[in-house]
């Protein structure tokens, strides 16, 4: 059963967004400052517009990781069709 690209994508995305949770989840659990520290730092660097652990920035921080994870699949199942399909 061959699914769908945009199906796919989809997948990889929510997959994507699962880690972001998992990293979020992490650095709340975290005591130590440095871990913090790299933690807020590391967001604002892979997501434009994150400012801190506000609701807005961990809304938007979770979008872009969906979209990072959607476009990442999309391009590279466009590059490589047949990466996903049954070898015979």
């Amino acid at each position: 059963m061959k699914t769908s690209l945009s199906a796919h994508a989809v997948r990889v995305g929510g997959f994507f967004l699962i880690l972001y949770l998992l990293c979020l989840i992490w650095q709340m659990w975290s005591t130590d400052a440095a871990v913090q520290a790299f933690h807020l730092t590391s967001l604002k660097f892979l997501f434009p517009g994150f400012s801190g652990f506000t609701l807005a920035s961990i809304l938007l921080g979770g979008a872009w990781s969906f979209v990072y994870g959607f476009v990442g699949s999309y391009a590279f199942h466009r590059f490589h069709a047949s990466c996903c399909t049954p070898q015979k």
